[in-house]
């Protein structure tokens, strides 16, 4: 039942998938984010069906990438993508790490923030519209949103905190973090495998932006708004998924992908 409740939990806050209705109690924040790879595994479903049905209908490129770009955003009602603008509007503010903290807080969306989402979605739309429609690409498709999840979960719980307020400190007080982190490990660990067994190559570049987004994010977190917080996790996710579809996109035309 409590993991019933997590995965509900975890659909509730990261998805715009209708759910049952639940009292947010410890017990079913818990492990909520070990079925953050779920929301992943999810988009990733669609995008596969996507890209098969592009190979059946003969879909036009154009088409296709636009649809690779918006699915994620429809399924998860740009939750994370509304972390990356935060993050790109306090970065861009080149104030001290406090304001920039309250500038993460502020709902309101700065010129930097919409300047930074256009030019995301417009490298997302062009490295989408790279991806061969394919049976392997679609696979990888199928990973991808879950890779980025596993790798956000972990970062979320393993760097240290910015405040000790807020939903990642909910997550991390509510969670058993030795067993939260177990399974997201694993989860990872899984996906990294799905994907060596699909692609050495595309395995090995995932490892390398991976990393780099994670040395990336830790230096962010880290000089800019002294610890983790929950936006820079959407960021961080919004930069991984990037990474991964720029790699498909560049190997996925290779005889030997």
């Amino acid at each position: 039942m409590r993991a019933i409740s997590s995965i509900i939990s975890a659909f509730s806050m990261f998805s715009q998938i209708p759910m049952p209705h639940i009292e947010w109690r410890e017990d079913s924040m818990r492990y909520m984010m070990c079925a953050f790879p779920l929301v992943g595994l999810v988009v990733g479903l669609l995008l596969f069906g996507w890209c098969h049905v592009g190979m059946m209908l003969g879909m036009s490129t154009l088409v296709f990438s636009v649809g690779l770009t918006v699915i994620p955003l429809l399924l998860t009602g740009g939750i994370h993508l509304d972390g990356f603008c935060d993050v790109v509007d306090a970065l861009s503010s080149h104030a001290e790490p406090e304001r920039k903290r309250a500038i993460l807080k502020d709902p309101h969306i700065g010129a930097f923030a919409a300047i930074g989402i256009g030019c995301y979605l417009l490298v997302f739309l062009a490295c989408a519209s790279e991806v061969p429609m394919t049976g392997r690409a679609a696979l990888a498709l199928l990973v991808i949103p879950v890779l980025g999840r596993c790798c956000s979960g972990i970062t979320l719980l393993v760097f240290p905190r910015s405040a000790s307020q807020g939903l990642l400190s909910m997550f991390k007080e509510s969670a058993s973090k030795r067993v939260t982190l177990g399974i997201l490990v694993v989860e990872l660990v899984a996906c990294l495998c799905a994907i060596g067994f699909l692609s050495l190559p595309l395995l090995g570049a995932f490892v390398l932006v991976l990393a780099l987004c994670t040395g990336v994010l830790h230096h962010i977190a880290m000089a800019e708004f002294g610890g983790m917080s929950g936006d820079l996790s959407g960021f961080y996710l919004q930069l991984c998924e990037l990474a991964m579809l720029f790699c498909l996109a560049l190997l996925g035309g290779f005889s030997w992908f």
